[in-house]
């Protein structure tokens, strides 16, 4: 049959490579005012959702920013827990390849500490355009995962600004482009987040984690994050980039923080399938 035919004859689409830009306060107040137009169209060709993030363990050595990212890399335990070996996130997710960046000099010390050898310092002022084709674009092509992490007060603007670059340089098949963006402060409340309870309602994913209830989710300043990539990433109603365009039209729902490595790692080809 015609259908026979199509699907015999149809490729598979190559693993993409995949960049994330990590904004660090990019929705603080003063960093969020004004239009982002490369931003909004990569919302409007992807899907959008949150990342919940735990309360902050007072006793941890390491300091909530450092924790947060320990999350979103997949890696919290071990950090929190001090036994992070050289190569435990490459063991963990089985040899995947990390580029890390970052503009914050505390940050990129205690990483290099923790066994990420591939940690990167970005001089400063940081210029978009030379971040992009002296540090990103080669990384990428050169590499499988490079995550770009900016604590610098106009951090929005940098990352909608190589959003742009990098979709003139990649084919939209050839990246899995993600933005995550935090509020740079843990106390901004975001109520319309979370529904009224309902005994309709089955609880969220967020609130477990290997099939055990999870009791320290903060209930504030979680993580907004959209993806981009043609062929694998679905499209959902968002058209802005926005917390509450997130929020309201978003279709990825909100996730614990920890299962954002895990999901880049399957569409990457490393991980097996996690959730539905």
């Amino acid at each position: 049959s015609f259908f026979s035919v199509v699907m015999a004859t149809a490729a598979p689409l190559p693993i993409p490579k995949c960049l994330v830009l990590f904004g660090d306060g990019a929705l603080c107040e003063k960093s969020s005012k004004g239009s982002f137009v490369h931003l909004d169209a990569m919302v409007k060709d992807g899907c959008s959702g949150t990342l919940m993030l735990r309360e902050y363990d007072a006793s941890s050595s390491s300091p909530p920013q450092i924790a947060e990212l320990a999350q979103l890399l997949g890696v919290y335990n071990t950090i929190i827990n001090k036994d992070c070996e050289p190569g435990a996130f490459t063991k963990k997710f089985n040899d995947l390849k990390l580029d890390f960046f970052t503009d914050s000099r505390d940050t990129h010390t205690f990483f290099r500490h923790a066994g990420f050898s591939s940690s990167s310092l970005l001089p400063s002022p940081i210029v978009p355009s030379s971040l992009f084709e002296q540090h990103i674009r080669p990384r990428v092509i050169a590499s499988e995962l490079v995550l770009v992490h900016l604590q610098d007060e106009n951090s929005i603007s940098i990352i909608n600004d190589i959003v742009s670059l990098s979709r003139a340089s990649f084919a939209k098949h050839e990246l899995l482009l993600i933005v995550v963006a935090g509020y740079g402060s843990s106390k901004v409340d975001v109520p319309s987040l979370f529904p009224s309870p309902s005994p309709l309602l089955p609880p969220q994913s967020y609130l477990t984690k290997d099939g055990k209830p999870v009791t320290d989710v903060r209930m504030t300043s979680p993580l907004h994050v959209v993806y981009q990539h043609e062929g694998i990433v679905r499209r959902d109603d968002a058209v802005s980039f926005s917390a509450q365009e997130i929020i309201d039209k978003g279709g990825n729902g909100c996730i614990l923080a920890e299962h954002f490595m895990h999901e880049v790692g399957f569409k990457l080809g490393h991980m097996p399938k996690y959730g539905a």
